[in-house]
């Protein structure tokens, strides 16, 4: 099976500095199959016959039972799949209940996205996910298998659906299985902060003696940033010698305490960092900076919304932003949007970098015959950002400017060397919770040169 890859404008910006050959692309399989699932309740409270692991247990049972079903209480049903890491996600396969019953089911919407759904206090995210396909009516077809192809691909972590139009004994959310097909693209460090948040209080279908205590780490090494580094290498974890770049990243996985990373393409220098909130030392140390030789990555990937539900729904749409691209509202976290008493993780003020390296397109070509439109070394560039609760723009290391309020639209100016890389960082805080912020930086004649998605990183 092979799949598309719709890639940012930016992720394809650079060839590899390595001279080692590109790996081949990864397989496009199942990554649904045995993950993390929730649902909002189940049938009877019946857990060994009804609970949301039988969707995503690789079986499509046609008994009357080992088959995920709602209960009829329940007015509007979902199911979760937490797939452990961000996958670019670009078919989904719904296999409906088997023996009977297909028309309990009823206008049911899959979104894919970044926002966590996993009980009651996390349910009021799920339209932060993007909607990916509707399915309109019930179906009078039983064992019907839909399948989803997503075109382009959509990029996330969680992927849910939800029925509406129940309440009644005779409508149900059903699924006998549900498959996701997809490719790594980066990594987001798990929300579960202890093992008894995840076992028991949420309708997840396993045992007591046998809940998954947390995910193992996914090594995945999709988001690279070159020309970054990380300022001080005197308080690097471990320095080694790596072939290249992805050995560097293997390292920092099979170290356990090791979050970010950086390559030196040269003397091929491997440095290992820790995380920001080790210490308040740590926390001044680790700074991004740019740096032509080198090479960066962090597991610390970004968790992506579509929507906020404080902005104004005429212009919470990202493309009332910036024009129609994938721009995506980002965060550090997938409970950005839980109400700040039950959050699951909430600080007084919490401050994040969200980093990006741009490559900037040379300038317009010179009319041979008219010397005054020589190619010009700079262009200016727009950067629209609008933050939650504000955010400070530094261009390669120098503050260029900052939004005017919470929530409230914010243009700057730029001038950036044609033919390229710059380092784009926002410094965002937030009260209340992690810091949301979503931009975009356009050229003179509007073109896309880079937005806020799941391929930037943060520390």
């Amino acid at each position: 099976m092979s799949a598309v890859v719709y890639p940012s404008p930016l992720s394809s910006q650079l060839p590899p500095p390595s001279s080692m050959a590109p790996p081949p692309p990864p397989a496009v399989i199942n990554v649904a199959a045995s993950k993390l699932v929730f649902a909002s309740s189940v049938a009877n409270s019946d857990l060994r016959s009804f609970g949301p692991q039988f969707a995503v247990d690789g079986v499509s049972s046609g008994s009357a039972a080992e088959f995920f079903r709602s209960d009829s209480s329940d007015r509007a049903p979902w199911l979760s799949i937490d797939l452990g890491s961000l996958f670019t996600v670009s078919k989904i396969v719904y296999y409906k209940r088997r023996d009977c019953c297909s028309a309990r089911t009823v206008s049911t919407e899959f979104r894919v996205g970044g926002a966590l759904v996993s009980n009651s206090l996390t349910a009021n995210q799920i339209s932060a996910n993007e909607l990916v396909y509707k399915m309109e009516g019930p179906s009078s077809t039983t064992a019907t298998v839909t399948t989803i192809d997503l075109s382009p691909p959509v990029t996330g972590r969680y992927v849910t659906l939800q029925s509406f139009g129940q309440g009644s004994d005779t409508q149900e959310l059903q699924v006998s299985e549900l498959q996701v097909y997809g490719i790594p693209a980066g990594m987001v460090r798990s929300t579960y902060l202890q093992p008894s948040w995840v076992s028991s209080r949420l309708w997840q279908g396993w045992s007591s003696n046998s809940v998954p205590r947390m995910y193992s780490p996914v090594s995945d090494c999709s988001l690279l940033q070159y020309g970054v580094t990380y300022a001080n290498d005197s308080a690097a974890l471990a320095t080694s010698t790596q072939p290249d770049e992805s050995a560097c990243c293997q390292a920092c996985y099979a170290n356990p305490i090791c979050i970010h990373w950086d390559f030196e393409l040269g003397s091929r220098v491997c440095r290992l960092r820790g995380d920001r909130s080790v210490s308040s030392v740590a926390a001044s140390l680790l700074t991004v900076k740019r740096d032509e030789g080198r090479v960066a990555g962090s597991r610390n990937g970004v968790s992506t919304y579509v929507s906020h539900p404080r902005y104004p729904p005429a212009a919470a749409a990202a493309g009332a932003l910036i024009g129609g691209t994938s721009a995506r509202w980002i965060s550090s976290l997938p409970t950005a949007f839980v109400p700040f008493a039950n959050r699951v993780k909430a600080s007084a003020w919490a401050y994040t970098t969200f980093y990006k390296t741009v490559l900037v397109p040379p300038a317009a070509a010179a009319d041979p015959a008219d010397p005054t439109t020589a190619q010009q070394p700079h262009l200016n560039v727009t950067l629209t950002i609008v933050a939650d609760d504000e955010a400070v723009v530094y261009l390669n290391g120098q503050q260029k400017g900052q939004t005017t309020g919470s929530l409230i639209q914010t243009v700057l100016r730029l001038t950036l060397q044609a033919g390229s890389r710059h380092l784009l960082a926002l410094q965002c805080g937030g009260t209340g919770g992690p810091a949301v912020v979503m931009a975009i930086l356009t050229g003179p004649d509007g073109s896309v040169l880079a937005y806020t998605d799941h391929t930037w990183l943060w520390l």
